[in-house]
């Protein structure tokens, strides 16, 4: 009997305050608690044949054979990608350099036969969809394993990628 009313208690204080925050939405729409600002994700993307893909598996390299990796921005839900979107780089590091190196370029050299992880963290900056010319910062982080093996299937395998059209941003480094 107490649980039950506790119960109807909790619901509609959750009903109050869907409609006092409809209320405050309403009166101050850009509000910075009112605004619903849209969420992104940082993704790592690979070329092939003039394509752009988000890598949606762990990386397998092949071990004669190193490989470029792009950052991207995108929208969580829907994976499109973010217009707009420029980036500082703050590192791009792997666990183990005795088994994948990051040369200048940012490429992943194959140094050994295993595994490692590779961890990619920038800042974006980002046009705020809901406040035109407002613009929007966010740091983001990724980690992807990546396999070095010996296959001569070629550079990535059984890798499910994602089609992505990336927009020309500039690129700017820390």
């Amino acid at each position: 009997m107490v649980v039950e009313i506790l119960l109807r208690l909790i619901d509609g204080l959750e009903h109050d305050l869907a409609r006092a925050y409809n209320r405050l939405f309403h009166h101050y729409p850009r509000h910075p608690r009112c605004r619903h600002n849209q969420h992104v994700r940082q993704v790592l993307l690979a070329v092939f044949d003039n394509q752009i893909y988000i890598i949606m598996d762990p990386i397998k390299l092949r071990k004669d054979k190193g490989f470029h990796v792009l950052p991207g921005l995108v929208d969580a839900d829907t994976l499109q990608p973010i217009a707009g979107a420029t980036r500082v780089l703050k590192s791009r590091t792997v666990a183990d350099a005795t088994i994948v190196s990051v040369d200048l370029n940012f490429d992943l050299i194959p140094q050994a036969l295993g595994v490692t992880t590779l961890t990619e963290v920038n800042t974006w900056t980002y046009p705020d969809r809901d406040n035109e010319g407002q613009f929007l910062t966010s740091e983001q982080t990724t980690t992807k394993d990546v396999q070095v093996i010996l296959g001569p299937e070629g550079i990535m395998q059984v890798v499910d990628f994602q089609p992505f059209d990336l927009p020309a941003a500039p690129v700017t480094t820390a």
